[in-house]
């Protein structure tokens, strides 16, 4: 093989092992970087007069019931489809059996004590946006909360 077709296969294994370490890491790596899972052309698309329903996390500080933290993936160290999922999931949105929505509920508080102490309740808020003519109409009602966990102990995230 020639010198340029040696510097060729190189480039090419680069750009395709950079890719591949982006898309399998665990780094948060994967949230922000094209061509990766939530690039918006795996989006559903939605017609006016539909509900968008997006889920928040929020923990709640031991220290003061006003102090709270907004949860998303970066915080606990997911991707945010398979957070999205989980959390889904956990709160009984997506069909299955009460037994294994109570286990991925468990996972889930266990996965945010781990990764961000110092929390004695973790709540999940919905917000319903509506699509209309030309695009989501805000402002929409208020987030609602449609589930609430405690967190076990101090808070220290034992």
């Amino acid at each position: 093989m020639t010198a340029g077709k040696w510097m060729a296969a190189l480039y090419c294994a680069v750009v395709l092992g950079l890719q591949s370490w982006a898309i399998f890491s665990t780094s948060s790596y994967n949230n922000r970087h094209w061509p990766l899972v939530n690039y918006p052309m795996y989006s559903r698309a939605h017609a006016a007069g539909e509900q968008i329903h997006h889920l928040q996390m929020v923990g709640r500080r031991c220290r003061s019931s006003a102090d709270s933290v907004l949860l998303g993936a970066h915080e606990i160290g997911m991707m945010s489809v398979p957070l999205s999922d989980l959390v889904r999931r956990s709160i009984g949105l997506i069909p299955g059996d009460s037994a294994r929505a109570a286990m991925l509920a468990a996972r889930l508080r266990r996965r945010v004590q781990a990764r961000v102490p110092g929390l004695c309740a973790l709540e999940v808020w919905e917000r319903a946006y509506t699509v209309g003519r030309d695009g989501l109409q805000l402002p929409g009602p208020p987030p609602h909360m449609i589930r609430a966990w405690p967190l076990p102990g101090d808070g220290a995230g034992r």
